[in-house]
């Protein structure tokens, strides 16, 4: 019996070393996973948020693209009559917003509704200054009347959702 208590004895501190040692090893091996979940999460946040900032500017340069302005410089050709370029505008957005139709679930609800109610604008706008023409309208006359009621629109929702995309960008970083 004094024999089983001697190696017992001895053994004891020997238990206590390998017991300490497998608690440091744990949290050890805890400590790392923890880092590497974090680093993961740190990573997928970086990812995510580019992105999203890659959506903002799609959508930047799709209202950009849609602006009245850029529409004429692109469409207008004097050889072509009215509603032709009517037709070639109203194509070249549903084009452009079809493209840009994923970018809504990387944005705000309110964000793209701004986007959205920009491109009603805008057709409406085009459709209006169409519809104001005499028959037999040019594509410069139908220039000059999307320039002036442009000019003389009260709302601009194009201008709006460029600022409150530019805001929320802001926002974000």
């Amino acid at each position: 019996m004094e024999r089983t208590l001697e190696i017992f004895l001895f053994l004891l501190p020997t238990l206590i070393i390998i017991l300490c040692l497998s608690a440091a090893w744990y949290y050890y091996l805890r400590f790392q996973k923890n880092n590497a979940e974090q680093k993961h999460r740190a990573d997928h946040s970086a990812s995510l948020l580019k992105i999203r900032l890659q959506a903002y500017e799609r959508l930047v340069l799709f209202l950009e693209r849609i602006s009245p302005q850029h529409l004429v410089v692109r469409n207008n050709d004097p050889h072509i009559p009215a509603t032709e370029m009517q037709r070639n505008m109203i194509n070249n957005i549903r084009e452009e917003y079809e493209h840009n139709l994923v970018q809504q679930i990387y944005i705000s609800e309110k964000a793209w509704s701004g986007v959205v109610q920009a491109r009603i604008w805008v057709l409406k706008l085009i459709n209006e200054a169409a519809g104001s023409l005499p028959e037999g309208a040019t594509a410069n006359d139908l220039a000059i009347a999307i320039v002036a009621a442009e000019m003389q629109t009260k709302e601009n929702y194009l201008a709006e959702a460029l600022s409150f995309l530019t805001n929320e960008v802001r926002g974000l970083l």
